[in-house]
């Protein structure tokens, strides 16, 4: 396989990794729940429980008057079964929560693991942005249009030389450029549909044009003149 296949490949697995522990952290989750339900029902249990042992407690110290005065002594209270009941609710609580806690520990180990694969995924991506055909096309085309914006800078540099004012070389996106570019359309006899008036940035085809008809004294007479001018971009009376 490409390297690309290699890094697909990999990437795929990473995905396939990360949605396992994330579905273990939310099953983990769920009977971290559970197990507090149940240790919240047995917490319940040992307090009615321990509430029916004193109130056991209470009648055997009455019976036990009872018995000291002669009376008769009836069914004794039931301690011992409300004891029971009392040592199985803690039992329950206790399991709860050592249950809970390795649950806990658990999704700890989890959530440290999940942060390794997104982390292991964000590199793969990278490596897979990089193998890609077209991101090796997306490099050339910047190349390429870096080294295009250098040659229009050099041509607005070569018009501001023939008349073009200060502004049109301080900056990509001049103010100046659609002011430039509907002048120049009005006095050369070029297509007026390769000049962008309405936008700041103008074809660098056009500016070729622009700078071709300046330097070949090609401008059409403005309105009152005879003869076309020998002068710069905004020089004269407009």
């Amino acid at each position: 396989m490409t390297a690309y296949q290699n890094a697909r490949a990999r990437l795929g697995e990473l995905n396939t990794d990360i949605a396992r522990v994330e579905s273990d952290i939310a099953k983990l989750s769920d009977l971290r729940i559970e197990s507090r339900c149940q240790q919240d029902a047995a917490q319940k249990a040992k307090d009615e429980a321990e509430d029916y042992l004193h109130c056991q407690k209470s009648i055997l110290a009455v019976r036990q008057v009872d018995e000291m005065l002669g009376w008769d002594m009836k069914e004794a209270p039931e301690i011992a079964k409300a004891e029971a009941a009392i040592s199985k609710a803690q039992e329950q609580i206790d399991q709860c929560d050592a249950r809970r806690t390795e649950i806990i520990r658990r999704q700890d180990e989890l959530q440290d693991r999940l942060t390794m694969l997104q982390h292991d995924r964000r590199s793969a991506i990278a490596t897979v942005i990089e193998a890609s055909p077209v991101y090796a096309s997306l490099i050339e085309e910047a190349v390429t249009l870096e080294q295009r914006f250098i040659q229009i800078t050099g041509e607005l540099r070569s018009l501001h030389s023939l008349g073009v004012p200060d502004g049109l070389e301080r900056g990509p996106f001049p103010k100046t450029w659609p002011i430039a570019a509907q002048m120049l359309g009005s006095r050369c006899g070029n297509d007026r549909s390769r000049i962008q008036v309405s936008a700041p940035i103008v074809t660098s085809e056009a500016w070729l044009t622009m700078a071709s008809a300046l330097s070949a004294n090609h401008l059409a007479p403005l309105p009152g003149e005879k003869t076309p001018a020998k002068r710069g971009l905004f020089s004269g009376a407009r």
